[in-house]
C-alpha cells in the first residue's frame, strides 16, 4: 500500500484543473444547487526539512520572504484620491498605469517607490482601511526608496542620510551606503515576479547599476577621490553630445570614425568660441531678450500683500446660521498635523517663545494624528520620533483644522469672486483658536496670517486642478478630438 501511495503524484494546495471542472459543472446547475458554502482553514506546519530517498528530493517548508502586490498601491490610490487632504498627494493614475505613448521619466517610478507612499500605506493599514498584507508592500517601497536615494546622491551635506554622497571624509556614511548596496543586490536577486516564469529585465539592470556603482567607488578610492555623487553617473551628457554630432553635416545616424571626429571638433569649437566683452557685435536675440526683460512688468507677489487691508465695504462670505459639520476622520487629522508642521517650517519663526506656542518642544509621537509625520520622517517607520520634521502644538493644530473647515465651507461659493484669499483668511482669523494663538505670538503678530494664507493658497491651487481635470474629462467634443487624432486628421 505504501509503495502504491508513493507512485501517486499529488501535492497539497489549490489545483487549477479542479477549480475549472467545478466552474463548468456549476454553469448548468440551478439556483438552489449553487447555494453552497466554501470553507477554508489553516494548519500550523512545523519547519522541518526531510530527504525522500524514493523521490530523490527534499521536502519541507520554504520561506519565500515578503509578498508585495501592485493591488495594494491601486487600493491606496482608490481610497486616497477622493480626499481633500491626501496622505499621498502627488500620486496619480499615470504613475500606476502609464500609457504606452507616455515619455519615459524616472519620476514616474520614483514617485510610486517613495517614502510618502509607503507612509500613507502604513497609515491606512493601521486604520484597517487596507489589509495587513499591505505592510509588506510598504516595507518593500521603503527599501527601494532608500536604494534610489543612494543611487541619486548629489551633496555631501544633505539632510536625508541616504541622499549624502559616498565620501572618504565620513567613513561611517560610506560603509553604510556600501552595505545598503550589497544588501539590495542580494534582495533583488531573490525577487520572484508572478509564478516565476516572468523575467523582468529592469531588475537585472538595477542590479548591474548597483554593482557598477561599487566598482566605480573602488576606482575612486584608488585614485584618491574624496567623495562620489552618484547622480552624476548618467549617460545624459553623452546622449546629448551624440545627438549634436549626428546633426552635423546632415542626418548621420551611423557616422564613420572620420565623420565622428569632424563632428566632434565642430561641436567643441562652436561651444568654446564666444565673443569677447570688447567685441563690436552681439549674439543673436540678445537685444530682444534684454528689451523684454526691461519692459516686462513683474507681478507683485501675493504673499507680500498684507491681508489686513480689507476695506469696510468689502463683502465677506457670511457665516452660515447653522454650523456645518465637516467631518475630520483619522486620515484627515494625520494630514492636517503634517501640513501644520510644514506651515510652521515655512513661517521661519525666530523667537523661542513664539516657537513654543506653535511647535512641541519634544519630537516624540504621542497622539494618533502624529503617525503620518513619524512615518514620513527620515528616521524610519519603526522609531517614534519625527527627525527633522515638526509636530504642531495643540492650539496650532486646532487653528489649521479651522482653516480646513473654513475652506470646505466657503471656498466653493467664492471661486468666481475677487480677493478670494483675503476673504478666506479673514474668516479663519475670526475663530477662537486664532484668538488664542494671537495672544501668544507677540513678537510675530503676522505669523498666523501667513500660515492661513499659505494653507489657503495650496488648497486653491489643488481645487483649481481638480476642477480643470473634471472639466476636461466632461468636454462635449472630447470623443471627437480623440477620433480625429486616431485618424490622423
Amino acid at each position: 500500500m505504501r509503495k502504491n501511495m508513493q507512485r501517486v503524484r499529488l501535492l497539497p494546495g489549490f489545483h487549477d484543473t479542479v477549480l475549472c471542472v467545478l466552474k463548468e459543472k456549476f454553469k448548468s446547475a440551478s439556483e438552489t444547487e449553487r447555494l453552497c458554502v466554501v470553507s477554508f482553514d489553516e494548519m500550523s506546519v512545523k519547519t522541518k526539512m526531510t530527504y525522500l530517498r524514493g523521490e530523490d528530493m527534499i521536502e519541507g517548508t520554504e520561506d519565500f520572504g515578503e509578498l508585495g502586490s501592485w493591488n495594494h498601491l491601486m487600493a491606496l490610490f482608490h481610497w486616497d484620491r477622493s480626499r481633500k487632504l491626501r496622505a499621498a498627494p502627488k500620486l496619480r493614475m499615470l504613475h500606476l498605469r502609464p500609457t504606452p505613448f507616455k515619455k519615459m521619466r524616472v519620476k514616474l517610478a520614483t514617485q510610486v517607490m517613495s517614502r510618502s507612499v509607503a507612509a500613507a500605506m502604513v497609515l491606512y493599514a493601521d486604520l484597517d482601511i487596507l489589509p495587513p498584507e499591505s505592510r509588506e508592500t510598504a516595507a518593500a517601497l521603503l527599501k527601494l526608496n532608500d536604494l534610489l536615494d543612494v543611487l541619486n546622491s548629489s551633496s555631501r551635506l544633505a539632510k536625508c542620510f541616504h541622499k549624502r554622497a559616498i565620501s572618504q571624509i565620513k567613513p561611517v556614511t560610506a560603509e553604510k551606503h556600501l552595505q545598503l548596496l550589497r544588501e539590495a543586490d542580494q534582495w533583488l536577486g531573490k525577487w520572484v515576479v508572478g509564478d516565476g516564469s516572468v523575467r523582468v529585465h529592469s531588475i537585472g539592470g538595477l542590479r548591474q547599476t548597483i554593482r557598477g556603482v561599487q566598482s566605480v567607488w573602488d576606482r575612486c578610492v584608488e585614485a584618491g577621490c574624496e567623495f562620489l555623487c552618484t547622480r552624476r553617473l548618467n549617460q545624459d551628457p553623452l546622449e546629448n553630445m551624440f545627438g549634436m554630432i549626428r546633426q552635423r553635416g546632415g542626418c548621420m545616424d551611423n557616422p564613420d570614425p572620420t565623420q565622428f571626429r569632424h563632428g566632434y571638433k565642430h561641436v567643441v569649437i562652436n561651444h568654446m568660441m564666444a565673443a569677447p566683452p570688447t567685441a563690436n557685435c552681439e549674439a543673436d536675440s540678445d537685444g530682444l531678450i534684454v528689451g523684454l526683460n526691461m519692459t516686462a512688468a513683474r507681478p507683485e507677489r501675493a504673499s507680500a500683500r498684507p491681508m489686513a487691508r480689507l476695506r469696510s465695504d468689502d463683502r465677506v462670505m457670511p457665516e452660515p446660521k447653522v454650523v456645518l459639520d465637516v467631518p475630520v476622520d483619522e486620515v484627515t487629522a494625520n494630514c492636517l498635523s503634517y501640513v501644520a508642521g510644514y506651515l510652521v517650517h515655512k513661517a521661519n519663526v525666530v523667537c523661542r517663545n513664539c516657537e513654543r506656542a506653535l511647535v512641541r518642544v519634544d519630537s516624540e509621537v504621542r497622539a494618533t494624528a502624529d503617525v503620518l509625520t513619524a512615518l514620513k520622517s527620515h528616521t524610519g517607520v519603526t522609531k517614534c520620533d519625527v527627525g527633522s520634521l515638526k509636530l504642531p502644538s495643540a492650539v496650532l493644530f486646532e487653528f489649521v483644522r479651522e482653516c480646513y473647515v473654513s475652506f470646505s465651507v466657503h471656498a466653493r461659493s467664492m471661486l468666481f469672486e475677487t480677493r478670494i484669499l483675503e476673504r478666506l483668511v479673514r474668516c479663519v482669523l475670526a475663530s477662537k483658536p486664532a484668538t488664542v494663538l494671537a495672544s501668544q505670538l507677540r513678537c510675530h503678530p503676522r505669523v498666523l496670517t501667513g500660515i492661513a494664507a499659505r494653507y489657503m493658497r495650496l488648497m486653491l491651487h489643488s481645487t483649481c486642478r481638480e476642477l480643470s481635470s473634471a472639466a476636461a474629462k466632461s468636454g462635449p467634443r472630447r470623443q471627437s478630438r480623440k477620433l480625429l487624432k486616431l485618424r490622423g486628421l
